[in-house]
């Protein structure tokens, strides 16, 4: 059975016994301790909350939390029950637009494949539902869960998937409201090329993804990459006409074509894109300007991506940006949530801020 790897450089975990106080989401009004965050986290619209998924307990499962955007106690939304299933908890969590339910993915009851489920974002209730079938081939994860009004997606859950033949990713969408018994809506797919982390502007009309650029990788090899090694890149589809951008710096397009970019987000305004990627070293936030797009440029366009965070000690790696709906920094740009050293933290999303203000909203234990 697929199973999410562990070990790759943006998911680096410690596994081990992890104390009940780590559970508890003790701390008090400061910011909660958890052993490892990992993937991407969702930030509510108008709830105030940043959920994600991290790893405790005596073996590898996989739990998913909510916190104040500030920082602060957690919320634990899915205890285990199940001591047989590692990823009875969930992961990949995505905020519906209201920011009461979730979209996540997680192999549930013993069941046979990862796919997507809906929850409510409560602690006391969550009335987990499976949106996507159980079948013997191939798996769902990587929901975004969209909050556009309009456009071809709007409301619907779109997601990475190796069914039907358990082999490459593709993007499909699933109606959130139903069961497993639908039947997914192909949004696209590449033969022999996987696409993953699909996420749709705010206003609907673009859809951003992350694509290997060689061919013959299969979805599980891309999840047991231990090191990030295959080749990626970025690339923002408008809907309307399909024309389709690959987002690399134009005056050095070697090094991005040989980097392994991945897990896009959108600004609140559409305009803005940001994401992670290996091209300087290790891995850090980049953003790049996308309104060309919009304006009904035609492709392949000319992109100038910027890098928004610095680590010298590439280990610690930062990635899977996501953007604040509505909380600004000190230099009036969104603040980006993203994920460093197995911790979450936000960051002025301006990369050419004098003051980007880094804030750490959890500790290691």
């Amino acid at each position: 059975m697929p199973r999410l790897s562990s070990s790759a450089v943006l998911r680096v975990v410690t596994l081990g016994v992890v104390t009940c106080v780590i559970l508890s989401g003790c701390g008090g009004g400061g910011n909660s301790v958890f052993p490892n965050i990992f993937w991407r986290a969702t930030w509510g619209q108008t709830n105030g909350k940043i959920a994600f998924a991290w790893l405790g307990g005596t073996g590898v499962n996989y739990y998913l939390s909510t916190i104040p955007q500030g920082g602060g106690s957690e919320t634990l939304l899915t205890p285990s029950t199940n001591a047989n299933s590692g990823l009875e908890g969930g992961y990949d969590p995505s905020f519906n637009a209201a920011g009461d339910k979730l979209a996540f993915a997680s192999r549930r009851d013993a069941q046979g494949s990862d796919g997507i489920y809906v929850m409510n974002a409560t602690p006391n209730n969550p009335n987990a539902t499976r949106l996507t079938a159980d079948t013997a081939v191939g798996f769902d994860f990587q929901p975004f869960w969209v909050t556009a009004t309009a456009g071809s997606y709007a409301g619907l859950v779109v997601y990475s998937s190796s069914r039907p033949g358990g082999t490459y990713g593709q993007i499909l969408a699933v109606n959130p409201t139903l069961s497993s018994s639908q039947t997914p809506t192909p949004v696209m797919s590449d033969s022999g090329h996987n696409l993953t982390w699909p996420t749709v502007s705010p206003d609907g009309a673009l859809l951003a993804y992350g694509e290997t650029t060689a061919g013959g990788q299969t979805l599980d090899q891309y999840n047991s990459d231990a090191g990030n090694a295959f080749q990626m890149v970025i690339h923002v589809r408008r809907l309307a006409d399909g024309a389709d951008f690959v987002v690399v710096d134009s005056t050095n397009q070697t090094a991005w074509a040989a980097a392994h970019s991945d897990a896009p987000a959108f600004s609140p305004d559409s305009h803005t894109l940001a994401f992670h990627t290996n091209v300087s070293g290790g891995f850090e936030i980049w953003v790049a300007d996308i309104s060309q797009i919009e304006s009904g440029a035609t492709a392949p366009g000319s992109f100038s991506p910027v890098e928004l965070t610095f680590t010298a000690n590439s280990h610690w790696a930062n990635g899977y940006p996501v953007y604040s709906p509505n909380v600004l920094g000190t230099n009036g740009s969104p603040l980006l949530l993203y994920l460093s050293n197995r911790e979450l933290w936000t960051i002025d999303s301006n990369p050419h801020s004098t003051s980007p203000n880094p804030v750490r909203l959890t500790q290691s234990p």
